[in-house]
């Protein structure tokens, strides 16, 4: 993998590649790199870069990528081109790229259950509250109330980055009444266990999210409209599937718990086939 983000190291343990190289975001370098490892084949994810575009002319493997929907100079690039749809979920357009694209879940179900989580009776609620930007952030109180809410039956895992540390006080107060536990900076293979194991997730649009989303959990995904298109954004970064259902807001914190409540009293825990959409 090539990449200019420092965050990207995970992607090696997941085993999903061999080598995280990064690049400075600048054409000569870039251009270097790719000559000096001398690949084979290349599939540009990055389909409006310029400097990608450029830097693989000079570069002499089989290319994989995205056109836009007019035409550039940079269309002879590639000997493979797709047009990049905006209307489907992000990791449905990535995988078109491949000649014979596995099914979006295939990854997944090489992960086990956790076994401990496997071994509890009760129905598993995971609650992600992810700290990636303020603009999707749903208070760690309105989802500490909407288990309240949801009672006592269930079985809650909240699931924690190192960025959301700052919840586990008010998390562990909580647990002194309801069962359930803080899974707590987990690497990426256990993070799939854990989720393999979910009965329903309730998140913000995250990363975590879209392990659960690719498991086809039953999840319900909370999104604000900070880009002023939230419902671009959603065919996106969303992922329809039976039981998948998100609600949005003009800002994340206009999404009430009743709101959210109800999606879960109506929707996850009930036998349907259809999908429940719930905007305010």
């Amino acid at each position: 993998m090539l990449t200019p983000y420092k965050n990207n190291e995970f992607f090696l343990k997941t085993g999903l590649c061999k080598r995280v190289i990064y690049y400075p975001s600048n054409l000569f370098s870039l251009i270097w790199i790719l000559n000096k490892e001398k690949f084979d084949l290349i599939f540009s994810l990055r389909h409006v870069s310029i400097i990608i575009n450029i830097s693989l002319v000079f570069c002499h493997a089989r290319k994989i990528g995205f056109k836009g929907n007019k035409r550039t100079l940079f269309d002879f690039v590639y000997d493979v081109k797709k047009y990049y749809r905006r209307d489907v979920y992000r990791a449905t357009a990535f995988n078109s790229l491949s000649e014979n694209p596995l099914p979006l879940n295939s990854y997944f179900n090489l992960f086990d259950e956790d076994e401990k989580l496997k071994n509890i009776k009760k129905k598993k609620i995971f609650i992600i509250c992810g700290e990636g930007a303020d603009f999707k952030k749903w208070s760690i109180d309105n989802y500490i109330k909407l288990c309240e809410r949801i009672g006592k039956d269930y079985y809650y895992v909240f699931v924690l980055g190192s960025m959301e540390e700052k919840y586990k006080e008010k998390i562990k107060a909580f647990l002194l009444s309801y069962d359930g536990e803080i899974a707590y900076n987990l690497d990426f293979k256990k993070l799939a266990e854990y989720i393999k194991s979910a009965d329903l997730v309730v998140s913000n649009d995250c990363g975590p999210s879209h392990i659960a989303q690719l498991m086809f959990k039953p999840c319900i995904i909370l999104y604000s409209n900070f880009y002023k298109d939230v419902d671009k954004v959603i065919k996106e970064w969303f992922f329809p599937h039976k039981n998948s259902f998100f609600i949005k807001g003009e800002k994340i914190e206009d999404i009430s718990v009743e709101d959210v409540f109800n999606l879960v009293k109506n929707a996850v825990f009930i036998k349907s086939s259809t999908f429940f959409l719930a905007s305010i």
